[in-house]
C-alpha cells in the first residue's frame, strides 16, 4: 500500500508491522545488488513484430520458460543494430549483451521480423547460440530489399520451430539450463545472482495454498546457507556435491522466498536449528504439543496495547477458527493467550548433556497454520519476533522452561472490516465485502527436540 491511507491516521493495525517489512526488503535488494544475474536465455521483444503484422505474444515462452525453472531476460531489436552501445559481442555458444552471457535465443513466431534481428539471429546461431523459433515461425522481414529478405527468410527456416510450452523441454535436452528440481513443480521460480564474494539463488513458491519440499541442483560450488532476511539469520544447511553442481534441500511454504547463499569457504556460524519435517515430528526424538483453550482479548489500533477483558477463543477439531465469526466488523488487535506443560525436565537433561543448566538442550519452535495476517509471539515473556506472512514459524529455543509454560501471540487483522462497517466504499478495490478471516485460523503447536538431540544457536549476520 501507500501513504496517506496505509498510515490510516493511526488506524491501521498493521502500520507496526511495516518497519520489519522495510527492513525484509532493504537486506534483500542490498544482497541482490553490486553483482550480475545469470539468465540461461534472451527473449527478442515482439514490439516491432507486433506493430508489423500478425505475431505471438512472448507471454507463452515466458511462462514456459518460468514454469520450466529456466531464468531469461526480454532483450530489444536494438541490441543488433546498435552493438556498441548495448556492447553485443558472439562468442563460441553464447550470445553477450553488456556484459550477461545468453545461451539461447528465443523468437516469438511472427509474421514479420526485423532486418537487424533476423541477421543477429542468424550470426548467433553460427556462433552456437542454441536459437530457436516458437509457434508459426517466421514469414518475412519488415524492413530491407526482397533480394536481403528472402536471403534471411531461407536462413531461418533453417532453425528450429517449436510449440512456447515445449521450450524449458528443449532446452533441457541441448543441457542449457541452470537449476534442475529434484521434484517438479511449476510454481517453483528463482533467480541466480551473483556478486564477488558469493553465489545467491533465490528460489520463490507462487503457490498461495501448497508448500513444496524437495531438492535443487545447483550450478555453485562452495558451502551452502539459507539465509532468513526477515529475522536476519545465517543457517548452515546439508547438501550433496554432484560433480560442477551442488544439490540442497529446499522446504518452502507458500509465497515464500528462500534464499540459498553459497560462500567459497566455511561461516563461522553454528550447525543448523532445522524445524523437523514432517516425518522427524512423527519419530521419538521431538515432542509435538498442540496448543489449545486459547484466551482472547481485544483492541483496537489506537488503543494497542490496553486490550479488552479475554474471553474463550472460537475453537473447532481443526483448531482455532477466524475471529470474524464473532465480531464481523471489528478491525485491530486480538491477542491469544494461554498455558502449556513441557514434559521433561529441559535444564536438567542440558546439565546431564554438558554440565551447563543456563540454557536448555533442545531445539524448539513455535508454528502457526496461518494468521490474518500479522503476528508477534512472546514464550514466557520473551519477544520471539514478528511475521507477516508464512511459514508463522517461530525457533523458541531458549525460551522454554521445565514445567508450565506461557504463550503470548498478538495478531493484527487489516482495516477493511471496519472500513466497510463504516459504510465506505470498498467496491473500487474490486471487492464486494471483507473476505479475509481475522486472527489465527488453525492449529498452533509446539514442537522441541528430546535430550537425545543438540541444540546450537543459528548465527545473526551483520546488520545490512
Amino acid at each position: 500500500d501507500c501513504p496517506p491511507h496505509f498510515y490510516a491516521h493511526g488506524q491501521n493495525p498493521q502500520y507496526q508491522a511495516f518497519g520489519s517489512l522495510m527492513h525484509y526488503a532493504n537486506r534483500v535488494c542490498t544482497l541482490i545488488d553490486g553483482g550480475h544475474a545469470n539468465p540461461t536465455a534472451a527473449i527478442l521483444y515482439h514490439g516491432e513484430s507486433d506493430w508489423a503484422g500478425d505475431f505471438e505474444s512472448n507471454g507463452p515462452a515466458a511462462a514456459a520458460l518460468s514454469q520450466g525453472q529456466i531464468d531469461y531476460h526480454i532483450i530489444p531489436a536494438d541490441v543488433f543494430s546498435e552493438t556498441d552501445k548495448y556492447r553485443t559481442q558472439l562468442t563460441d555458444g553464447a550470445l553477450l549483451i553488456n556484459g550477461t552471457a545468453y545461451r539461447a535465443l528465443i523468437i516469438s513466431g511472427c509474421e514479420y521480423l526485423t532486418h537487424s534481428a533476423a541477421e543477429g539471429a542468424l550470426a548467433a546461431s553460427a556462433k552456437g547460440v542454441q536459437v530457436v523459433i516458437t509457434g508459426q515461425g517466421v514469414g518475412g522481414i519488415s524492413d530491407t530489399d526482397p533480394g536481403t529478405a528472402g536471403r534471411l527468410l531461407t536462413g531461418l527456416k533453417e532453425l528450429p520451430v517449436i510449440p512456447a510450452g515445449h521450450l524449458a523441454q528443449w532446452l533441457r535436452e541441448r543441457d542449457i539450463y541452470d537449476m534442475q528440481l529434484g521434484t517438479p513443480d511449476d510454481q517453483i521460480t528463482f533467480y541466480h545472482y551473483t556478486t564477488a564474494d558469493e553465489e545467491l539463488y533465490l528460489f520463490l513458491n507462487e503457490n498461495p495454498g501448497r508448500s513444496y519440499r524437495g531438492s535443487a541442483c545447483v550450478c555453485a560450488a562452495g558451502v551452502p546457507y539459507r539465509y532468513d532476511a526477515w529475522t536476519n539469520q545465517l543457517v548452515k544447511i546439508p547438501f550433496e556435491k554432484k560433480e560442477e553442481r551442488t544439490e540442497v534441500h529446499l522446504e518452502i511454504s507458500p509465497l515464500e522466498l528462500q534464499i540459498i547463499v553459497f560462500s567459497p569457504q566455511e561461516q563461522n556460524t553454528a550447525d543448523a536449528c532445522l524445524f523437523p519435517e514432517d516425518g522427524q515430528q512423527k519419530t521419538d526424538s521431538w515432542i509435538r504439543i498442540p496448543l489449545n483453550h486459547f484466551l482472547v482479548s481485544r483492541a483496537k489500533a489506537d488503543q494497542y496495547p490496553e486490550f479488552s477483558e479475554p474471553e474463550a477463543a472460537p475453537e473447532s477439531e481443526r483448531g482455532l477458527v477466524s475471529m470474524a465469526r464473532v465480531y464481523p466488523d471489528f478491525s485491530g488487535w486480538y491477542r491469544y493467550e494461554t498455558d502449556f506443560a513441557t514434559e521433561e525436565d529441559l535444564s536438567a537433561d542440558r546439565e546431564e548433556q554438558t554440565g551447563d543448566d543456563t540454557e536448555p538442550a533442545c531445539a524448539a519452535f513455535l508454528e502457526i497454520e496461518d494468521v490474518y495476517e500479522y503476528a508477534r509471539v512472546y514464550v514466557n515473556g520473551t519477544d520471539c519476533g514478528d511475521r507477516t506472512a508464512l511459514p508463522y514459524r517461530w525457533e523458541i529455543s531458549g525460551c522454554l522452561r521445565p514445567g508450565i509454560n506461557h504463550v503470548r501471540i498478538d495478531t493484527a487483522t487489516t482495516p477493511e472490516r471496519e472500513i466497510r462497517a463504516m459504510g465506505e466504499d470498498v467496491y473500487c478495490m474490486n471487492i464486494h465485502h471483507p473476505f479475509s478471516p481475522t486472527g489465527i485460523t488453525g492449529r498452533t503447536v509446539i514442537y522441541y527436540e528430546k535430550a537425545a538431540g543438540r541444540r546450537t544457536d543459528c548465527s545473526r549476520m551483520d546488520e545490512i
